[in-house]
């Protein structure tokens, strides 16, 4: 069984410490593990190892109020990350145009992953694209199901131009096409 105290003018531990129950602290240094249900706000935060919903553009976070954007190694919807995924979009493709569906800045991470769902009502497909790119390339792999109909005039493509990859969907067809996707960015 662990020691149990109160220390009146602050802890050293020279090794991990153990809390159960909460830890409410003006200021920390170091790493953190485990789960946080109910943090309130924190006024700077630089680094973290998990980050959720982190650093929107305007550096706040929907959990902590934070005033500085969050960098992370791992996060959900972070700002700077290695590793980011992104919550589910639908976008509908219009008949014989090209639609956006993500920018990325082509210096930061180098690959998207990216699964979609898409329809028209009548014809329907799932699959799956892996974007491959740097400053200067872009290359795309795409997998896909057997179409219920035939949504072969939609196809979808990555490009480079300035210091941007796009992917697009590309509707060749006379039928609009909803198009639900997620993806990941690494």
């Amino acid at each position: 069984m662990a020691f149990e105290f109160v220390a009146k003018n602050g802890i050293i531990s020279k090794g991990n410490v153990q809390v159960t129950g909460s830890v409410i602290a003006n200021s920390f240094t170091g790493s953190l593990q485990g789960t946080s249900s109910n943090a309130v706000s924190s006024s700077y935060a630089v680094t973290a190892s998990f980050s959720l919903n982190a650093g929107q553009s305007s550096g706040t976070t929907l959990f902590t109020g934070s005033t500085y954007e969050i960098t992370s190694s791992w996060a959900n919807n972070a700002v700077t990350a290695s590793y980011l995924i992104y919550p589910s979009s639908l976008v509908t493709a219009n008949n014989n145009t090209t639609t956006s569906l993500i920018l990325q800045t082509s210096s930061v991470n180098n690959g998207i992953f990216i699964n979609y769902i898409l329809n028209d009502g009548g014809n329907f497909r799932a699959g799956n694209v892996v974007v491959i790119y740097n400053t200067s390339s872009v290359n795309l792999a795409e997998t896909t199901t057997t179409d219920i109909g035939d949504s072969g005039g939609l196809t979808i493509r990555a490009n480079i131009s300035n210091t941007f990859v796009t992917v697009s969907a590309v509707n060749n067809t006379p039928n609009n096409f909803n198009i639900k996707y997620h993806y990941d960015i690494l």
